[in-house]
């Protein structure tokens, strides 16, 4: 998928791990400034039973940045279909704060309730999840 989605002009994907390996925040923000992108997308996974709806999914961008909110609004309106979504602002994460690019955190569901982690658990589910993520981009 990677491939396809780097052959649209106006959008280039960078993954910054290989795998399920974890990277700090600081080695995270200095890679992204290698890379020096407009727009950090950084997806999550809710593992700690927080989401109020297995399928909900979350926006945050910094309060004072209105191309991460007009992303993330896109984002939301894409993703309304797979479930309910909460869009808001914050300035209390690392990715917002200290990335240097217009940075939107996506949570994309939970994996410590049964119904969310077997939708993402199932190849064809995340596919249309990547597609509708892309469509908003």
């Amino acid at each position: 998928m990677m491939r396809e989605l780097n052959t649209r002009s106006n959008l280039k994907v960078v993954l910054l791990r290989e795998g399920d390996v974890y990277m700090g925040l600081k080695e995270r923000g200095a890679r992204i400034a290698e890379i020096a992108p407009d727009r950090v997308l950084s997806l999550h996974l809710d593992s700690r039973g927080q989401a109020d709806h297995p399928n909900q999914f979350g926006f945050l961008s910094q309060p004072n940045d209105a191309a991460g909110a007009e992303t993330a609004a896109r984002l939301a309106a894409s993703l309304e279909r797979f479930g309910p979504v909460n869009t808001k602002t914050s300035d209390k994460f690392y990715a917002l704060k200290y990335y240097p690019a217009s940075a939107i955190l996506v949570e994309i569901g939970s994996v410590s309730q049964s119904e969310g982690r077997a939708r993402l658990s199932d190849p064809g589910y995340r596919e249309k999840l990547a597609l509708a993520l892309l469509e908003a981009l």
